[in-house]
């Protein structure tokens, strides 16, 4: 009897978010770089508890500024998810949040 090996099914995906995590942030990381911005992108898994588990990660890697991107979809429009809101309220140091700018202006 042949009995296939088990995939592991979380470190695949875990791998795969992680690498889209860090083409994604590139960018942003190489361009504040050039400005001689100490700057990098972190990526943890959490259940249900984002903004905390964000916060957490400030304190432990002693993070003074958080950029996070708005991107105004959803039921309200143009304003911070329930994430953004909590981060901008109470994070440990400066939330600066980046959106696309407004193609109907």
């Amino acid at each position: 009897m042949h009995v296939k090996p088990r995939l592991n099914t979380d470190s695949l995906v875990s791998t795969a978010l992680t690498t889209t995590s860090a083409e994604r942030t590139k960018p942003l990381v190489a361009a504040l770089g050039a400005k001689g911005v100490d700057a990098k992108s972190t990526w943890r898994t959490t259940e249900n508890k984002t903004a905390k588990a964000i916060m957490d990660t400030m304190v432990e890697l002693e993070i003074d500024l958080l950029v996070i991107g708005s991107h105004g979809q959803g039921r309200f429009e143009g304003l911070l998810g329930s994430t953004g809101t909590k981060l901008v309220r109470h994070a440990p140091a400066s939330v600066l949040v980046l959106r696309e700018p407004n193609s109907k202006a």
